[in-house]
């Protein structure tokens, strides 16, 4: 599929770096957290993620220092929610309504996302003492 190595090749040549540094925010600021945990479910959503690759991808990026917001919106966009997917489906129900469901997965993911880190804090995953 052409949006399959579209991601692929995109994938290679986007540096985590690039990536953590945009999904790194301060938990103190709730804009800046909103932000984030928007952009962390734009990515989850544009990426093609294998069968729990997604873990091992928040997991690193975890390593790294982002907060646990962000990964929380990457493990549940990733699962759901993939551009090859979404094209596949948009040819059965239309564009339409596809981009109406990844909007709402979207919203309601940041939403989950920044609301557990606001009832729960920072949260020290066991990968970020590694």
């Amino acid at each position: 599929m052409p949006a399959l190595l579209l991601i692929a090749f995109a994938a290679s040549h986007i540096s985590i770096i690039w990536i953590d540094r945009w999904l790194s925010a301060d938990l103190s600021d709730a804009q800046a957290m909103l932000r984030v945990t928007l952009m962390a479910d734009i990515f989850g959503m544009l990426m093609y993620f294998p069968i729990l690759s997604e873990v091992a991808f928040t997991k690193a990026f975890l390593q790294n220092g982002m907060s646990i917001g962000p990964g929380m919106a990457i493990l549940l966009t990733g699962a759901g929610l993939s551009l090859p997917g979404a094209i596949i489906l948009a040819r059965e129900i239309g564009w339409q309504r596809v981009v109406a469901y990844m909007g709402l997965i979207v919203l309601f993911t940041t939403v989950s996302a920044v609301l557990f880190v606001s009832q729960v804090g920072q949260y020290i995953c066991a990968c970020m003492n590694m």
